[in-house]
């Protein structure tokens, strides 16, 4: 068994991927006192965060499931230009996804999700700052906003919901027409119609260099960063006890009955944290409820979690499907629904 060279009064943290978000809670670990060790079989940076578009999307509220977006999937699978494929041989397994995506797409769902991804990007660049400073990397920043055009005054329409979704978090957006449009970004041609400009929002001009320099500043702290693979977990009565790798183990304490003593905890008591059902095969049920809540918002556990596909007709039925193509469904073994146990 290894482990790492490092010790703390604060205790010891794994981070397994050392992508941005990998690299940026070690680094946010590091700063609180712990001592971290970041796992990557790459280089940091050297996965999905080396090839994307570095947005730092202050203003992207909007869920991606929304009202109607299930009934334009024919028309997207379609047209050849349109980045939505399936692989039909993989529909019956991925089918509960799209279930569960129509029904995050219901009018009294979005409201919530926008909120939601509002609160967690609304502090993006103040929690970015202090790590940028410390990587001397705010040359890789800019902040000078983010351009929507559309090739139609019909599209600009279109766009209405996530426009207010945007507008009802504080999110300002300025219309413009064409030639404002090409006035700002002149490599833009007349096929643009007209757009919408978010002020404040931002990029990085390099995310494979902005998460090497977070990651070289962690090590210049005191961090571990290691080229390893991860293979699994050491565990003990069913506790965590190590991250394994093809070097060996690396450890880090684990807090042992975290359930128990959460479900006991008088804050989270008082706090009413913590939500019971009765489960329909599970007997006696305790839920966590609400750990992350937003301003002017509750969202209590209503009911216990559901059983295997207990709601998969009640999604197809609002997709627009026929209680004969569900049927079907059932028949050919594509969906199935859990039975109550006696």
């Amino acid at each position: 068994m290894t482990g790492t060279n490092q010790s703390s009064d604060h205790g010891q943290a794994v981070v397994v991927g050392a992508g941005i978000i990998g690299t940026c809670c070690a680094l946010y670990l590091q700063r609180g006192g712990m001592a971290v060790t970041l796992i990557d079989r790459d280089g940091p940076g050297e996965g999905c965060s080396s090839g994307n578009a570095g947005n730092l999307g202050t203003g992207s509220c909007v869920p991606a499931s929304l009202p109607g977006t299930v009934r334009k999937v024919p028309a997207m699978l379609l047209d050849p230009m349109h980045p939505l494929s399936i692989r039909w041989r993989h529909l019956p397994a991925a089918l509960p996804w799209f279930v569960r995506f129509a029904r995050a797409g219901r009018p009294d769902r979005i409201e919530a999700i926008a909120d939601a991804l509002h609160s967690l990007q609304s502090n993006l660049f103040d929690a970015y700052a202090p790590l940028i400073a410390d990587a001397g990397a705010d040359q890789l920043i800019r902040r000078d906003g983010k351009l929507f055009v559309y090739e139609s005054r019909a599209a600009f329409d279109g766009d209405s919901l996530g426009v207010g979704l945007r507008r009802g978090r504080g999110i300002e957006l300025k219309d413009l027409d064409g030639d404002d449009v090409r006035r700002m970004e002149p490599t833009l041609g007349p096929n643009v119609a007209c757009g919408r400009f978010q002020q404040g929002t931002g990029h990085t001009v390099d995310p494979l260099r902005l998460v090497r320099a977070l990651a070289a500043s962690f090590a210049a702290n005191g961090g571990t960063v290691l080229r390893e693979r991860v293979a699994g977990f050491e565990l003990d009565g069913g506790a965590v006890r190590g991250v394994v790798t093809n070097v060996g183990v690396r450890c880090a304490p684990v807090v042992d009955g975290y359930d128990t003593m959460f479900f006991e905890d008088p804050q989270a008591i008082a706090n009413e944290l913590i939500a019971e059902h009765r489960h329909p095969n599970l007997g006696r049920l305790r839920l966590s409820s609400g750990l992350i809540r937003f301003p002017g918002s509750r969202h209590p556990v209503r009911r216990p979690t559901p059983l295997l596909g207990e709601h998969t007709a009640e999604v197809l039925r609002e997709s627009g499907y026929t209680e004969s193509a569900i049927a079907e469904l059932y028949e050919k073994g594509v969906v199935t629904t859990e039975e109550p146990e006696a």
